[in-house]
């Protein structure tokens, strides 16, 4: 019996470490996930499936109901691992239907997934724990008790006759509304937290009617190898950038959820627009120094067929890179980006002949003369 509880608290134990990593990134959706990204790039299903209209229900993330389902299931267990025998068929009547409602709702959460189109590699491994919790929980009913005995014990548990039954009774459901609170006050923090730096939706409501507002300028912009996200959009948006800029990061930011949300519906093309004046005559000092080698190792990376990924792995590295970056930094950015989407050994090649050329791309100097004459 001590082995069946055993495998499924730690089963439970790892929906809670799930549960708990898709209710942050539910509200830190720009966080990286390290090796346990559903995707590579901005191609990241886990953020499509998180950030979709099914993700809440009645203000609460599906995530946080997950994580009390798994608090509730860790709980229970260690009651009857610690009471012994006294309780363990109460606990088994109890926890059973739970759990059978916990993998109903995976069941419709899967086929939801599936409507959406993405799918997101720790959902599923939840659905996984929470079908392993239910097959163990049946295993170990079906080895030790019975189902006459678990509902008797299960409803004197519920319509309790004396002092010990009463008192675990009270503990349950202490512990149901203390995990809850916990549970809802702690994603309502995180949900804060998230929103110190974000527009209302009142605002951002009020800054796209003013930007709908406005005449269409019918501008023609020129064709550019620097692109990211879906190769037929419905949304086209072109950024002006300069790569070592840190608001272009916190931009990068809204990149990087924007196409994780809506990568089959839109792109983004980028031009350069360096502050730097080793590159750029419409300037007379540098806030970026280097940011024109920034551009030029954009450039190649693009000219190499590699862009998005080159782009990725730059601004994922830009905490550590932007305080010394040189052209140095550009090929080690080119390297690691071989190794974590594996590159054609071609690509890398082109990129470092085209880094080292000793021309400056004619893309970089038109694309500043372009921004001018908008900005005319």
């Amino acid at each position: 019996m001590n082995r069946y509880l055993n495998l499924i608290q730690i089963i439970s134990a790892a929906g809670i470490v799930l549960s708990s990593i898709l209710l942050y990134q539910h509200y830190h959706p720009d966080m990286d996930m390290g090796i346990i990204a559903c995707g590579k790039g901005f191609v990241n299903p886990c953020i499509s499936v998180g950030q979709s209209d099914y993700s809440v229900i009645f203000g609460v993330p599906v995530a946080a109901m997950g994580l009390l389902f798994y608090l509730f299931i860790t709980f229970m267990l260690l009651v009857a691992d610690y009471a012994g025998d006294k309780y363990f068929a109460a606990i088994c009547g109890l926890i059973l239907p739970v759990t059978v409602a916990g993998v109903a709702a995976d069941i419709i959460l899967a086929v939801i997934m599936l409507k959406i189109g993405s799918v997101c590699n720790l959902c599923a491994a939840t659905y996984a724990v929470t079908i392993a919790i239910l097959v163990l929980l049946m295993m170990m009913i079906k080895k030790y008790l019975s189902w006459k005995e678990i509902l008797i014990s299960a409803k004197n548990i519920m319509r309790p006759v004396n002092p010990d039954q009463r008192a675990v009774l009270a503990l349950i459901l202490l512990f149901v509304f203390f995990a809850g609170f916990s549970v809802v006050s702690g994603s309502g923090l995180l949900r804060l937290r998230a929103g110190i730096n974000r527009p209302s939706d009142k605002m951002v409501t009020h800054e796209l009617a003013s930007f709908y507002r406005n005449p269409v300028s019918g501008i023609v912009f020129p064709e550019s190898s620097m692109t990211a996200g879906s190769s037929n959009p419905l949304v086209k948006i072109h950024v002006f950038t300069d790569f070592l800029c840190s608001a272009c990061y916190k931009f990068y930011k809204t990149e990087k959820y924007l196409l994780a949300k809506y990568g089959g519906n839109i792109q983004f093309i980028y031009y350069h627009y360096p502050l730097d004046s080793t590159c750029n005559k419409y300037l007379d000092d540098s806030l970026y120094p280097e940011s024109c080698t920034a551009s030029k190792s954009m450039q190649s990376a693009a000219a190499a067929g590699f862009f998005e990924e080159y782009f990725f792995t730059h601004f994922n590295e830009y905490p550590s890179i932007k305080e010394n970056y040189d052209a140095g930094t550009a090929k080690m950015l080119a390297d690691k980006t071989s190794s974590r989407f594996r590159t054609e050994k071609e690509k890398l090649r082109a990129f470092n002949e085209l880094f080292d050329a000793g021309d400056f791309p004619s893309q970089v100097t038109g694309d500043i003369e372009f921004a001018e004459k908008m900005n005319c």
